[in-house]
């Protein structure tokens, strides 16, 4: 996903039922290699935050590793809707940086789920997958909520990190769905909001 295949992969042991148990004597074990594991790395900074909404239910099982992070943008929330959404801008939007480190077909997976949840459909926006400014965001197809872009992350000390996937929406959907413009750039869940 990111290109960072890591220099090892995983050794995995193959028993069959028929073969005596571990502690045997003649203990068979057949040791094959798992697939590669590659990274994803996903600025989040709403309801997929560690304690989000729906962080369990789309991240905790894979184990990702979670880092506090911010990127420059605007934030807004959707009250009524009860999620948040960023716009390209200067303000520091706080969230996490989610790594995930899984064979590539789970990898592959995991940014589907998410895609689906962030209501983005490769293939009906802009089709430009990359860092992009406001001029060239165009989210006008309905289908699309947000679009995934390359986001230059930063540590909460404000030193550049590194890029990572991330979802925003358009300016005029913003618009559109009234959202409240968060000049502290964090957003918390129903229930926890600052």
């Amino acid at each position: 996903m990111n290109g960072n295949l890591h220099e090892f992969v995983t050794l995995e042991p193959s028993i069959s039922e028929d073969e005596p148990a571990k502690g045997c004597a003649d203990e068979r074990v057949d040791w094959h290699v798992a697939e590669p594991v590659d990274e994803l790395s996903v600025f989040v900074y709403g309801t997929l935050k560690p304690g989000g909404r729906y962080y369990s239910r789309y991240c905790a099982q894979y184990s990702p590793e979670s880092i506090p992070a911010l990127v420059r943008g605007k934030l807004y929330d959707f009250p009524r809707l009860g999620y948040p959404a960023m716009t390209v801008g200067e303000d520091w939007v706080h969230g996490y940086i989610l790594t995930f480190f899984q064979p590539t077909s789970v990898l592959g997976t995991i940014l589907k789920y998410l895609d689906a949840l962030e209501g983005y459909q490769p293939g009906l926006s802009s089709g430009n997958e990359s860092e992009i400014d406001d001029s060239e965001v165009d989210n006008s197809d309905a289908d699309d909520d947000y679009i995934r872009i390359q986001l230059q992350t930063f540590l909460p000390s404000k030193h550049p990190f590194k890029r990572v996937w991330g979802y925003i929406m358009a300016e005029e959907n913003v618009q559109a769905l009234n959202g409240d413009y968060l000049t502290n750039g964090r957003w918390l869940d129903i229930g926890k909001r600052e």
